[in-house]
């Protein structure tokens, strides 16, 4: 009578580390993201990105104008890749990579089209 092999059981992962939104030497040149920023001015390209966008850890939620229809960046991961490049999932959970310029308590994106829009942070609440 052949001998059966007991299936070995592996421990579980643990979870994947989350990644900070700065890291390294990164952190000393590019300021954390936390926290919630509205987007200044109007321009027409940037219609499709939220009013207001909330990071928080690894994730975001983007939260549309009164006069916005669906906006990209709903709700999703983020990273940075270096001090210059923000990774995001779009509201089609695709991973995009956007040009960033972050100072002081605004920051510039360039989308992958060229597209190119600000947001400033939020005051803390009292």
């Amino acid at each position: 009578m052949p001998r059966h092999r007991r299936a070995r059981r592996t421990p579980p992962r643990a979870a994947p580390e989350e990644r900070p939104v700065t890291s390294g030497r990164d952190a000393e040149q590019t300021p954390a993201l936390t926290g919630t920023w509205h987007k200044v001015g109007t321009t027409p390209c940037a219609e499709k990105y939220p009013a207001v966008i909330t990071f928080t850890g690894g994730t975001y939620r983007g939260a549309r104008g009164s006069e916005q229809g669906m906006v990209w960046w709903d709700a999703g991961i983020h990273r940075l890749e270096g001090p210059r490049k923000l990774v995001l999932s779009t509201a089609t959970d695709e991973l995009v990579a956007y040009d960033i310029d972050v100072r002081g308590d605004e920051f510039t994106i360039t989308d992958p089209e060229g597209c190119r829009f600000a947001y400033r942070r939020a005051p803390a609440a009292p």
